[in-house]
């Protein structure tokens, strides 16, 4: 088979896989849209009339924080009195902006019209029995500050005022931590049982342009002799919940419980623990580095479908989110509960998430180590992660972060070239041994050319004598026709590194956004997008997916990469020993013509990658010219002349 057949025959195999993942794509189940928003009732309870001081209230919201460059505040929070939730969670664009061109605040949290709002109380059940009213709620108790608000509901029945309700919003300035409490204040000479529901966050920007990384998960620990014993999170993607529309994250109570669940998107989260306060009642729970309190009135955590995100031009978008359901507890006569929410709403930054055991307790970076908000952060995930370990992640991301400090002055495009020096020069003796061996496997084929075309020759009609008496051949001149495979060892070697650098690449804040090239690579965790244009269906592999919408890009490196992929495919079929026999002809052009396929499947992914495999595979042709021209003054290698006509 030669070139001109080889060719055309991967054409058609490729197009054929793109016809496949597209007739595959348009085929997929479309989920029913929910029948109606996630919204508690709000009907009238027999007996337990709502109060809300007898009228409903106009709409208000409060800010809390801030999102001005110059202020140190982290986030800015919008809160509103209708359901006691938020409309609005951004980022200071001090730190984060909205994408590498719009340098407007990243928004982490949006209400979204058609559904309840984050954080929203939906649900209060007091003696059994259901109070209405949660839409509406007194604004604020007393004033509200720059950090904290505080909302109140009266709660009633036919003989009149039994108790307060207030819920509290607590920002803490300079970091990304908040709390959100509900006060119980039971005014009666009786005890009294209290319920509340609520939700968490809902969907997170989709911050990814390869795929959706959104998910929910939950940190569990299994009881046990104590120590109890933290398990791998329980995580369910968004895709998952669309399909299912209600996945359960796990329960706060029992033998395998939860400490904290979370929504996260690529770079960004929200940790929701619930806390331990001076009224609150919980159970202490004892682990490796530390003391836990569990509290009694958090119970299930379901994730699922809320609603629907109409889009102009496009199929509805489905809107998932969590809820929190709480535990009855009790409240003494004239006595007051909280039920405090620990809330981490920022970055999936290593240094914050992974905490200090060794700080002061009950500090935020004790509680994220205590309670391992660092395994928030999963690298290694998809279909490669065999190929690599976060050990293995998080070493080179090390490495990429002090290189990018202390070397190239702040440029992780230089830094990633910089790792590429460093991994061919420790390559360079496996490189150089390779390729003398490929050398001396050649000259030996030569030798032995004549008693294998005799071989050929004697068997020809029974092929299956003819490969016993080559064998017998390479063995008696201890030649083996497969020693070429030594020539891809670096690169193989190579591929842990790779799949190790996407999955950084995928989830490591600090590589967001990061510039190489203005103009050109201005954020090295996306596809290097020069032209982009909207779609009227998407396409698997060379399109993307932005906001619900399908779009087609112009990506330059993937390009480059097919460029030197040819050069390398090229100057391997030279130094490759010449095939034994027709079939092992065929197999190395094959094998060398697979590696086309590689910038088609690598078309979308980071740029930050595409510049290491491109800067690898150069590295790896100027190494193997230099190693063939030593080997060539050695004479080991015929001059370039007599080469070029091989």
């Amino acid at each position: 088979m030669d070139n001109k057949r080889l060719i055309p025959i991967m054409l058609v195999v490729s197009v054929l896989m793109l016809g496949y993942f597209w007739i595959s794509e348009k085929n997929k189940p479309v989920v029913p849209p929910a029948t109606a928003p996630l919204v508690a009732p709000v009907a009238a309870v027999a007996g337990v009339p709502a109060t809300n001081h007898g009228e409903p209230l106009a709409t208000k919201t409060i800010t809390l924080g801030s999102i001005a460059p110059a202020d140190p505040a982290k986030l800015q929070l919008v809160v509103n009195n209708q359901s006691a939730g938020i409309d609005l969670v951004q980022l200071n664009p001090r730190e984060y902006t909205d994408s590498a061109k719009n340098k407007e605040p990243f928004t982490i949290l949006k209400a979204e019209p058609t559904v309840a709002k984050p954080f929203s109380t939906q649900r209060v059940i007091i003696n059994g029995v259901e109070i209405p009213g949660m839409a509406n709620w007194v604004w604020p108790v007393k004033s509200a500050t720059s950090t904290e608000v505080r909302l109140g509901i009266d709660l009633a029945n036919n003989e009149g005022k039994i108790g307060t309700l207030t819920k509290i919003i607590k920002l803490d300035p300079l970091t990304y931590d908040l709390t959100i409490n509900h006060e119980v204040t039971n005014l009666t000479g009786q005890p009294m049982t209290v319920q509340i529901d609520q939700l968490g966050p809902i969907d997170l920007p989709n911050d990814s342009l390869q795929t959706d990384m959104r998910a929910y998960e939950g940190k569990i620990v299994k009881a046990g002799p104590k120590p109890y014993i933290p398990k791998d999170n329980k995580s369910v993607a968004y895709a998952q919940i669309v399909k299912s529309t209600n996945e359960s994250l796990g329960k706060f109570q029992g033998d395998d419980h939860l400490v904290w669940v979370a929504a996260s998107d690529r770079f960004f989260t929200v940790i929701i623990r619930p806390a331990a306060g001076p009224k609150t009642v919980a159970v202490e729970l004892k682990l490796e580095d530390g003391t836990i309190y569990t509290p009694q009135f958090a119970g299930e955590v379901t994730a699922q479908v809320m609603g629907e995100r109409p889009q102009p031009g496009a199929e509805s978008v489905k809107i998932t989110g969590m809820r929190l359901n709480g535990n009855q507890i009790t409240v003494a006569p004239n006595a007051t509960i909280e039920m405090p929410l620990s809330i981490y709403v920022g970055p999936k930054k290593q240094e914050l998430l992974a905490g200090d055991i060794k700080a002061t307790p009950g500090t935020n970076a004790y509680n994220a180590a205590l309670y391992q908000y660092h395994g928030i952060i999963q690298f290694g995930t998809g279909m490669c992660a065999w190929m690599t370990s976060s050990a293995l992640a998080t070493f080179i991301l090390w490495m990429l972060d002090l290189t990018h400090n202390y070397v190239t002055l702040g440029n992780y495009g230089l830094a990633i070239i910089l790792l590429v020096i460093v991994v061919r020069l420790l390559l360079h003796p496996l490189t150089r041994y390779s390729q003398v061996n490929m050398a001396v496997m050649q000259k030996k084929m030569a030798a032995i050319q004549p008693e294998v075309d005799r071989v050929k020759k004697k068997y020809a009609k029974d092929k299956a004598q003819q490969q016993v008496a080559l064998m017998q051949v390479y063995k008696d001149k201890k030649v083996n026709p497969a020693g070429g495979i030594m020539g891809c060892l670096p690169m193989l070697l190579q591929m842990p590194i790779w799949i190790a650098l996407y999955s950084g690449l995928a989830v490591d804040i600090n590589l967001r956004h990061a510039s190489f090239i203005p103009g050109w690579i201005v954020d090295l965790s996306n596809p290097d997008t020069v032209l982009q244009t909207q779609t009227s269906f998407h396409m698997p592999v060379l399109g993307l997916t932005h906001n619900g919408l399908p779009y087609m890009a112009l990506n330059v490196l993937p390009l480059l990469l097919a460029v030197v992929f040819f050069i390398q495919m090229r100057i391997q079929a030279k130094t490759m020993p010449k095939p034994a026999d027709e079939q092992q002809a065929q197999t190395q052009k094959i094998s060398q013509y697979m590696i086309l396929l590689f910038p088609l499947f690598l078309y979308n992914a980071p740029s930050g990658l595409n510049l290491y495999i491109f800067a690898s595979t150069a590295g790896g042709i100027f190494d193997t010219w230099l190693v063939r021209r030593h080997m060539r003054a050695k004479g080991m290698l015929p001059n370039q002349q007599a080469e070029a006509t091989r």
